[in-house]
């Protein structure tokens, strides 16, 4: 799987991204750019929106595709979870950049992001456990509302801690400091204290069965 995940990768950053909007910059390398079919800010942010429903999925115990047992053996389980991903990614990334004007980084900080970190705190940290009574499509719908809530309010949590941390930076173009040092501060911080807290602490006090000492 490691291997298959580093060819897909490789195989999806020379087909669609273009770095060329970067030309001129003095980290602009021409034989390292590969030329692909869009911008490289669109791909990247078209990427996590799609990676967002295949989280959303989750969230729903893969409610509905639960109902169609054929559905759910594999390769179709993992087809249809990709077209459907691919499906509502498009959407909310037309909705947001499209319908609503916002700038794509801006998108991605604002709105895959949080939610897909939110999503890890809420399915992993916890293990699923805050709703666990409840049952399908309530649970996948509180768990997304809960997902949601507490993504935007780590992001936002991290935007009041940076004028600490490294100054006050620029948001928006051609640079997207702000952005992406927000992108970086979720991804370098919550994921080291994510594994901390679940390999060091076995996710006390949280998990019903840890141990109190």
């Amino acid at each position: 799987m490691l291997p298959a995940c580093y060819v897909v990768n490789y195989l999806l950053f020379r087909v669609f991204f273009d770095y060329g909007f970067m030309q001129g910059a003095p980290v602009y390398v021409a034989s390292l750019d590969p030329h692909g079919m869009f911008n490289a800010w669109s791909a990247l942010v078209f990427y996590l929106a799609a990676l967002g429903p295949m989280f959303l999925l989750l969230h729903f115990d893969l409610w509905p595709l639960t109902k169609f047992p054929a559905v759910m053996q594999q390769p179709v389980l993992g087809i249809v979870w990709t077209i459907i991903a691919l499906a509502l990614g498009g959407l909310a990334f037309y909705v947001g950049i499209g319908i609503l004007g916002m700038d794509p980084v801006a998108f991605m900080v604002r709105v895959p992001v949080p939610f897909i970190f939110g999503t890890i705190v809420v399915l992993n940290m916890v293990q699923g456990s805050l709703f666990a009574e409840l049952t399908q499509p309530v649970k996948g719908v509180v768990s997304f509302i809960a997902a949601v809530v507490i993504g935007t309010a780590l992001a936002q949590m991290y935007l009041a801690l940076m004028p600490l941390v490294t100054g006050e930076l620029k948001a928006g173009p051609p640079a997207y400091d702000q952005e992406i040092w927000l992108a970086s501060a979720l991804l370098s911080v919550t994921f080291p204290f994510l594994i901390f807290h679940a390999e060091y602490f076995k996710l006390w006090p949280l998990a019903k069965d840890s141990p109190r000492s």
